[in-house]
């Protein structure tokens, strides 16, 4: 069987790091090749979509499968799409891997949207129910539809999708990275000897919760630094990490917080083991728990990656939410029992 992937390639892409250990599994099996077809990621003449699909197209091609992410294709807001220009080209069977599965409000974050005429200017788009269905589920009812959770699986069915149409496969879990230094080379190099160092992992975007975190830190004790670990992805994610900075530092926290701009798998690595805790996003939890909770945490879960995973394979606290989809995960990794120790023993310190 031939299969030809379209993805994202190159290093400052989760996705294509995803499908590159995709491709390795699926090529392990017996009689299957696969062949990528990277995105330029932004909308592109169609001149650059027919070309793709003649080669989606070929003969000795069997299934076309699509990591889909919407700013691939130039984002959510009308005509600034390139993606059903390929779509409707394609003429093979297609399977694709929805990796956001957000409602079109969730996506344009009218919750926290402050500026009026901003505000109203959504709000006056998410009325326009043709373009909310081609954001929310056109794009995952017109091919078998692979998500990660069961969360993301029954917001597609609470939209319309066939059931029969929309598999579960959760994200793999990757061999933790070498650290050759065990963390000593990024504790030094972002002056962190003598702190706790707290961790949010992966590209800087607005549905990682750093307000929240900004808000928390205050009231930890003083030794404890938060560290967001990573960068902006690409060029048009830069405002958001510039606003983020400016927040730090209007917060009065720009010693008590360290972001780290875009991190290798290496550093990443490294980062892992210089902290003592990382957060995720998190559902918020119910009101018995939150009181006694020395960490608040509020907010929706975002689809769980392999950085909680890899936490527990390295023996590290990973401080997640009681979500249902993590709930996989953490049985998988059989160090359930683990994590709630060095949770509780991180809690007792800090009180």
């Amino acid at each position: 069987m031939k299969v030809a992937m379209v993805t994202t390639t190159g290093e400052r892409c989760g996705i294509a790091a995803y499908s590159r250990a995709l491709v390795d599994a699926l090529c392990a099996l017996p009689n299957t090749d696969v062949e990528i077809v990277p995105i330029t990621e932004g909308k592109q003449p169609t001149e650059h979509y027919v070309a793709q699909a003649e080669r989606l197209n070929a003969p000795d091609v069997d299934v076309v499968h699509i990591q889909h992410e919407h700013s691939f294709w130039g984002g959510i807001l009308p005509r600034t799409t390139g993606y059903w220009e390929l779509r409707y080209l394609i003429h093979k069977p297609v399977v694709l891997t929805a990796h956001t599965t957000y409602s079109a409000a969730e996506m344009l974050r009218i919750n926290t949207e402050r500026r009026p005429h901003k505000w109203l200017g959504k709000k006056i788009l998410l009325r326009n129910r043709d373009w909310v269905d081609s954001v929310e589920i056109a794009p995952f009812t017109t091919a078998i539809t692979i998500v990660h959770t069961a969360a993301a699986r029954n917001a597609l069915i609470a939209r319309d999708a066939k059931p029969g149409y929309v598999y579960i496969v959760p994200t793999g879990i990757p061999a933790p990275a070498a650290a050759p230094t065990g963390g000593r080379a990024f504790r030094e190099r972002f002056g962190l000897d003598g702190k706790r160092a707290v961790t949010i992992f992966g590209y800087v975007a607005p549905n990682k919760g750093y307000e929240l975190s900004l808000s928390i830190l205050p009231s930890l004790p003083q030794d404890v630094t938060l560290v967001i670990a990573g960068g902006a992805r690409t060029q048009q994610m830069k405002p958001y990490e510039t606003e983020v900075r400016a927040r730090i530092e209007a917060a009065g926290l720009a010693k008590r917080v360290v972001l780290t701009g875009y991190l290798s798998d290496g550093e990443v690595a490294e980062a892992m083991e210089a902290a003592r805790s990382s957060w995720r996003r998190t559902r918020r939890l119910p009101a018995r728990i939150r009181s006694r909770c020395r960490f608040p945490m509020a907010g929706r879960s975002s689809p769980p990656t392999s950085t909680a995973s890899e936490r527990s394979l390295r023996g590290s606290t990973a401080l997640t939410s009681f979500a249902p989809e993590m709930r996989p995960t953490i049985e998988r990794t059989c160090w359930i029992c683990s994590i709630i120790r060095r949770v509780a023993t991180s809690w007792r310190r800090t009180r």
